[in-house]
């Protein structure tokens, strides 16, 4: 009988960008559990109460879903609907995202902190995490020409948290 131990390079330098968190307080929006305090705006909640959820029989796999997001985006980039990948959230499309860009030398460039999840998910999956850190001190602005200078020809993903989370930091769409 074998028993699996954890990979190594899982255990080993682990640290969590998480620490030393500030309590959110009435006036603080605290993206680190993804919790919105401050409840839906009115248009929200006019679209759950008139919500038809018999559409969602087809979901993911409706047509209409993914050419809705090709008539979205046309004014700003061109995708093509065999592009588009809906997932059940976004934290499955990120895990799926890691699974498929892994590769013998795979790494990710993002600013630090980011979202934990995404880190974590691509460690476990082999890719060589390289960070752009942020700083208190700037209040965690981020540096895009940094985050670009980071990238190399092993770069599989580049990944941007807008807004950021948990820093709340956002770039505008030119800076993306």
């Amino acid at each position: 009988m074998s028993i699996r131990k954890i990979r190594a390079e899982l255990l080993a330098d682990r640290k969590s960008y998480a620490e030393n968190t500030p309590i959110a307080t009435g006036n603080m929006l605290d993206c680190s559990l993804g919790v919105n305090p401050y409840g839906f705006p009115d248009l929200v909640s006019d679209v759950i109460h008139n919500f038809d959820v018999s559409s969602l029989s087809q979901y993911p796999h409706s047509t209409e879903a993914h050419q809705a997001i090709v008539d979205y985006w046309a004014d700003y980039a061109y995708v093509e609907k065999e592009n588009i990948v809906l997932t059940d959230g976004s934290v499955t499309a990120l895990q799926l995202l890691s699974t498929v860009l892994a590769g013998t030398g795979a790494e990710m460039v993002c600013f630090l902190p980011t979202f934990t999840e995404m880190v974590e998910y691509a460690r476990i999956m082999g890719i060589k995490v390289i960070g752009v850190e942020t700083s208190k001190e700037d209040n965690y602005q981020e540096n895009v020409d940094k985050l670009i200078e980071a990238i190399t020809p092993e770069t599989s993903i580049v990944y941007i948290d807008n807004p950021n989370n948990p820093t709340g930091q956002s770039l505008t769409l030119a800076e993306i």
